[in-house]
This record gives C-alpha cells, structure tokens and sequence, in this order.
C-alpha cells in the first residue's frame, strides 16, 4: 500500500480506533517486565491542556489541529524501591489531527519548541527542566522526530526520552522515563516501532 493511500485511512480515525492502536501491558511487557498500568483514557484537548504547561488552553491545542488521543501509561507504583538508571514509567499515545500537514507542525512547533523554550523553568511542583537534546531517528515509516529531556527536583535528576511519528493524519507517540540522566533510545525506539506496526495493522484491519 503506497503513503497516499494510507494516509487518506488515517482521516476517518476515530477514538475507539485510537485506543485500539495503543499498546497493552501484554505488548510492553516483552520490553519491561514487572510494570503495570497506572494510568490510562481519551486525551481530549481540554484534558491536555490541563496536564499541560502553564498556559496551555483547549483552544489552543484545537487550532493546532488536534482532534483527540489515546494514552496509556505503564509503571511502578512505589519509586521509592527504584536505583539510579531504572525505568519507571513507559508511555504510548495515539493523536488524531484535522490534517497531515497538522502533524508535522505539531512535531516541530508544539513538541521541540515548548520544550526548548522552556530549558531552566520550573514545570512543574518543583520541577526544573534541566536540558533537552534532540535526537535523531530513521527507523520510522514517515517523519519521527525524538528527544532527550532531564528534569531535576529536590529528589534528583529524571530523564524522558520521547519520541513522535507520524503516520498520515495520526501521531504516535512513546516515551520511557528513567531515573537519573539515562537516554534510553534504544528501548524507546523498540516501543515506537512497535506502536506504529500496530497502528498501521489497525488501519489496514
């Protein structure tokens, strides 16, 4: 199937598809064990504006383009027990936008750039964004674009590593969080990858 054809699948997308696209605990556990599900629903605009930046409105998502998403998240419950360079968290998110072209600029003008402007503010309750690097990545069917970002707190340093790609009018996005300054490239890709084959599995269904 050429990317035109699979693009114009990906417009009718609707949010029980999304939720079906995202990974499960079956899926996540071949890459880390042990974790369960902590947190997982519909991502409306509104509710990504409220776990958000400071800032951050419905609105404003909306005129990005945004329809709506799919999260799920994947854990430990109790960080206390964790050492420096474990996993604790292990996300998948599904997006949906009015247009192709929307995702795109989402990858470069609402992902990177809110996160790069915000390199030395607090983020949230005693959370400094410490650094962010992007990082490249060619293993994705279209565009991907990943970065690695340090948060510190009076509790130390954590590090994300996240990744978006896009597939037509839908972006997928996996992001695993460490504790200490660990890039964790190598899984996140894995994760992504296998994110987006069942995503395009679930379009071509």
């Amino acid at each position: 199937m050429n990317n035109v054809r699979l693009t114009s699948i990906t417009h009718d997308t609707d949010i029980h598809q999304l939720e079906e696209m995202v990974l499960n605990l079956d899926e996540i556990s071949i890459y880390i064990p042990g974790f369960k599900v902590v947190n997982e629903g519909v991502l409306t605009n509104r509710h990504l504006a409220e776990s958000g930046f400071h800032g951050d409105t419905e609105d404003y998502f909306s005129n990005q383009g945004r329809r709506t998403g799919f999260m799920r998240e994947f854990g430990i419950r109790n960080l206390d027990k964790i050492s420096d360079g474990d996993d604790f968290v292990v996300g998948c998110v599904a997006h949906s936008f009015e247009k192709d072209r929307d995702v795109n600029e989402w990858m470069e003008h609402v992902f990177l750039k809110r996160f790069m402007d915000r390199i030395g503010e607090l983020i949230g309750i005693n959370q400094k964004l410490v650094d962010v690097k992007e990082i490249l990545s060619e293993h994705f069917f279209d565009h991907s674009l990943a970065v690695h970002l340090i948060e510190e707190s009076p509790e130390g340093q954590v590090s994300f590593t996240i990744i978006d790609f896009k597939i037509g009018s839908l972006l997928g996005v996996c992001f695993v969080g460490t504790k200490g300054n660990y890039s964790k490239m190598e899984l996140c890709e894995q994760i992504g990858l296998s994110l987006e084959q069942k995503m395009v599995t679930s379009l071509l269904d």
